[in-house]
């Protein structure tokens, strides 16, 4: 299920909830009213019946909010813990060596979009060290990409001993640029593996 879809099934259910509650707060202030009419003013159990529905009513808004928000949330994190591996854009290759890899930027609009590629800072998953920006080859850096074309970008770079420590993964991400604003962040994994002897 994506989110969106499991947006619409939830604020659907929401919806239901709300009504469901806000019939039964009716229903009972219609049970309160129909009580008999006294004429030297409301008695205090009426009022004390009203008032306990109402907050009652508040409650179980809250409730049903809170509960929404949990759902939305976790889908969110489940969502993002399912994909954070396979939507990353990953260097590998043994250390001295250079790693490779590519990636399309496809225009589904109507007018030609100006692309631009820059790599962010990268540093140790494990938070070790300094960050630092990586000498990563991106080509092209711009181009222009017409209504339903693709562009390719592809990535280099070189794993040097000096920098990266055999074995550990760095991360980081790789910016394209429309028309000088954000477009999309797609993660960078890169890992420098031992070389064989």
């Amino acid at each position: 299920m994506t989110l969106r879809e499991f947006a619409i099934a939830r604020g659907s259910e929401y919806t239901n909830n709300l009504t469901r509650v806000a019939e039964e707060f009716v229903n009972g202030l219609a049970g309160v009213m129909g009580a008999p009419v006294i004429t030297e003013g409301p008695s205090g159990d009426v009022f004390a019946r009203i008032t306990r529905l109402y907050f009652e009513l508040l409650t179980r808004f809250t409730d049903l909010q809170t509960t929404q928000i949990e759902d939305c949330l976790r889908a969110l994190l489940d969502a993002a813990g399912a994909g954070a591996g396979s939507g990353a854009l990953a260097l590998r290759a043994p250390l001295g060596g250079t790693a490779a890899s590519s990636l399309i930027v496809e225009n589904s609009g109507s007018e030609p979009l100006l692309v631009s590629c820059l790599a962010t800072a990268v540093r140790r998953a494990d938070g070790v060290g300094p960050a630092f920006v990586p000498a990563i080859a991106l080509t092209p850096l711009e181009d222009t990409v017409r209504p339903g074309e693709e562009l390719r970008v592809t990535t280099a770079l070189s794993l040097d001993p000096g920098v990266y420590e055999p074995d550990v993964l760095y991360i980081g991400a790789l910016r394209l640029m429309r028309q000088q604003s954000l477009h999309l962040e797609v993660p960078l994994h890169i890992t420098a593996t031992r070389s064989a002897r």
